[in-house]
């Protein structure tokens, strides 16, 4: 599946955020993130595009947001319940780390 992805600035020009697609309906809001990383987040989102449809039909709309206490990326409903976790098989190498 292939889901479109809308790149929208957030607060000030250094950090946007990635709203996910499918088709014409807004299913949800990848990670935030600086422009350097915004290749990288599409290529996770890319690789769990099943997952996160499957998820967008059971529970509606969600965000996907890095959780730094349990050291994974998770995703949550509108309420902000975590209903699934991107896997790290999925997870493609920050820009920090690229150099």
């Amino acid at each position: 599946m292939i889901l479109a992805v809308d790149v929208e600035p957030t607060s000030g020009t250094s950090r946007f955020r990635l709203m996910i697609r499918d088709g014409d309906q807004l299913i949800g809001e990848y990670e935030r993130t600086g422009e350097k990383d915004i290749e990288r987040k599409k290529a996770e989102l890319a690789a769990t595009a099943d997952y996160l449809v499957e998820l967008f039909h059971k529970h509606g709309p969600f965000v996907v947001r890095w959780d730094g206490a349990q050291r994974i990326k998770a995703v949550k409903d509108e309420f902000g319940n975590k209903i699934g976790e991107i896997s790290k098989e999925h997870w493609r190498k920050p820009s920090w780390q690229n150099g």
